[in-house]
């Protein structure tokens, strides 16, 4: 078993009966700025749930003091003398733990104070750190934060110490049941079915080898499977190629992600019509709040960041899990929806995974940052890194991180160290690790993969299990029974018709289906006729009015804007950039006439997340009308536009009730913004 894993749980082993008690958070409560908003400074504080513990006293501390060496290490002494200081019981149960949190987290408070008192420091804490802010109020701000990191890590230290054997039985099954999953999705892309057309085919598909702990984010979630007819408050994941376990956590079946890969008719991957399966190769299941992966990278944890919007405006209490790779934090896109979500203090948390190898590019060719939790910070969310070999702070984490935002405490960032113990793909394996043959020879670093291969979360995760008092014959009989499901439901997947080709066609929109290859192909044989030009080359049959109060197409726009909005009530929001004053031609001013200010949002200067967000609300139960401020900024939302709203119907029968305004055009056309 690992070192780390050992020496964490040691006192685990000994824990006593469950104590439990309401549940207790401790937030920082300094008041809020009228500088940019620090999020979760003034969330609730109510009482913990703990398992009593014996010898985790030494745990509490060392994590607490791991934790402020990796994000506030100047402070690494202040808050080791401080915990001292505060004379800590020899063991703690809920109620001491939370006790001894509070004052802990007061006596920090007061020494970071008392370090403004020198007279050596009166220049600073009476002068400008920059304009408009003085030493005092920055430094007021600064302790803010720190207190709530503060207060989530000890918080983080109580969810872990309040795991059950179940719940740790139920997560070892899962982790079980995502590598025996991963093995035959191998299998079938190594050798394939056979086709209709006699050949065989094997799909495509990814694997999540030594990455299978996140199945415990789910047991932190209110899972759709798990609610009856209100689906809206079930909590929502947006897994990446990596995160299988999630999805199976989650709900997803394993016959869903067979059927996945192979592209078979009975894929969730349907438009939304029976039998018409594979238009897509990726898991998830929206029904069960999986949301499906797309390409490029980012779109999925953008769109969540829409989804997360729609639960704060329409006062829905969900929160939403975005985990993505280190290497889909280098996108553009990705920093934008961290943007909007730190801005807005929406209910969510983005989880990078730090593969330590996106597909072939090392760590130190996607990022400068010292870690990666760096970036949340950068953002105005709290962050911090865990172990990816550990189930469990997978489970603490997004407890903790679900909480903080329930409280109205906004987003966070949780930052995973951990390696992927396969290829990027499954064609991939024998170039990362190597062939049998020895041609190619693998290029990852040997002394990487042999650290995290003896940091393997299934056997470590395992012996812990029986160190706690797990029978052998338990956990003999799980995997009897998780690999007897994974057979089964690759038979059942085997027995699923292919799709046929022409159902590929069915649903492009809701009104009409796409024309068949053969029908395109007649239309271009046909030798249509086309009709004369009703005007010769240059003229122009519009006619502009100066007259007052004439009609136009600003006007007609301006009405039904607020006829939507008197119709739609509060599931309606009109989102873009500079919509809360008047819009940059002044197109919202009857709708703030009319008393719809609270329908107008104020994005941030990206036009990518304007609509990811806006494709996101629409499917948390909104209607959205995004604005691209410029016909000409509407090249920086193709992405978004093409690859993500205007594909979502097809590719599994979503109902995206999305309106996108932009404005190009009137009387002239001109370079860059004037253009429109």
């Amino acid at each position: 078993m690992s070192p780390n894993l050992s020496t964490r749980h040691a006192g685990e082993i000994q824990l006593q009966k469950n104590l439990h008690k309401s549940p207790q958070r401790w937030w920082s409560t300094s008041p809020r700025n009228p500088l940019c908003r620090t999020f979760g400074a003034q969330a609730g504080n109510q009482r913990p749930r703990l398992i009593s513990i014996i010898s985790q006293i030494r745990y509490c501390r060392i994590e607490f003091l791991r934790f402020f060496a990796e994000r506030h290490d100047g402070h690494l002494e202040l808050v080791s003398d401080t915990w001292d200081g505060c004379n800590p019981p020899s063991s703690f149960d809920g109620e001491s733990f939370h006790k001894f949190s509070l004052d802990l987290l007061g006596a920090v408070k007061e020494s970071l104070h008392d370090r403004l008192m020198a007279p050596s420091l009166s220049p600073v804490h009476s002068g400008e750190i920059m304009p408009m802010r003085t030493g005092e109020l920055h430094l007021e701000r600064r302790t803010a934060r720190l207190l709530i990191d503060a207060a989530l890590c000890l918080r983080r230290v109580a969810h872990y110490a309040s795991i059950t054997l179940e719940q740790r039985l139920e997560w070892q099954r899962m982790m079980t049941r995502t590598r025996v999953v991963d093995e035959h999705l191998k299998e079938l892309f190594s050798e394939g079915l056979e086709t209709p057309d006699g050949g065989r085919f094997g799909g495509k598909g990814f694997r999540s080898t030594w990455q299978e702990g996140i199945v415990a984010c789910a047991s932190a979630l209110r899972r759709a499977v798990d609610l009856v007819g209100n689906a809206q408050r079930a909590d929502v994941v947006a897994p990446m190629i990596r995160d299988v376990g999630l999805a199976l956590a989650m709900g997803q079946t394993p016959t869903e992600v067979f059927a996945a890969q192979m592209g078979k008719s009975g894929s969730y991957m349907d438009g939304g019509h029976e039998a018409s399966g594979g238009r897509d190769l990726h898991i998830g299941n929206w029904e069960k709040r999986v949301l499906p992966p797309t390409a490029p990278l980012p779109i999925a944890s953008a769109t969540t960041t829409g989804i997360a919007l729609a639960a704060v405006r329409l006062g829905v209490d969900r929160f939403h899990l975005a985990p993505v790779g280190e290497g889909c934090s280098s996108s553009g896109e990705f920093w934008e929806a961290m943007n909007l979500a730190g801005t807005r203090g929406l209910p969510m948390a983005f989880m990078i995974q730090n593969n330590q190898i996106a597909l072939d590019t090392y760590v130190v060719g996607q990022s400068g940052a010292e870690t990666y939790g760096d970036k949340g910070h950068a953002m105005g969310m709290p962050s911090w890194t865990i172990d990816g070999s550990d189930p469990g702070l997978f489970y603490a984490s997004t407890a903790v991180a679900r909480e903080f935002a329930s409280d109205g405490g906004g987003s966070t960032l949780i930052h995973v160290e951990t390696m992927r113990g396969c290829g990027h793909a499954h064609h991939h394996d024998d170039l990362y690790l190597g062939a049998s043959s020895g041609n190619p020879p693998g290029y990852v670093d040997r002394g990487l993969l042999s650290y995290w291969a003896d940091k393997d979360p299934l056997p470590n995760h395992r012996e812990l299990l029986l160190q706690m008092g797990c029978d052998e014959g338990v956990l003999e009989q799980m995997e009897a029974e998780e690999q007897a499901l994974a057979d089964s439901s690759r038979k059942e997947m085997e027995e699923m018709p292919w799709p046929e080709g022409h159902s590929v066609t069915k649903g492009i929109t809701s009104l009409h289906d796409a024309s068949s290859h053969s029908e395109q192909f007649s239309r271009l044989d046909g030798g249509r006729k086309t009709s004369e030009a009703p005007l010769e080359s240059g003229k122009v049959s519009l006619e502009f009015s100066d007259a007052a109060n004439s009609t136009s197409y600003s006007r007609a726009i301006q009405n039904a804007m607020a006829a939507i909005a008197d119709e739609s009530g509060e599931g309606v929001v009109f989102m873009g950039e500079d919509m809360e004053v008047a819009g940059a031609f002044g197109m919202n001013l009857p709708l703030k006439a009319k008393g719809h200010s609270d329908k107008l949002l104020d994005m941030p200067l990206s036009e990518a997340v304007i609509v990811h967000s806006a494709t996101g609300a629409a499917l948390g139960g909104m209607r959205p009308v995004a604005e691209i401020q410029f016909g000409g900024f509407a090249a920086l939302a193709m992405n978004a536009l093409i690859n993500n709203a205007a594909q979502l119907r097809w590719r599994w029968g979503a109902d995206v009730p999305l309106t996108v305004r932009i404005p190009l055009g009137g009387k002239t056309r001109a370079a860059l913004i004037t253009r429109t």
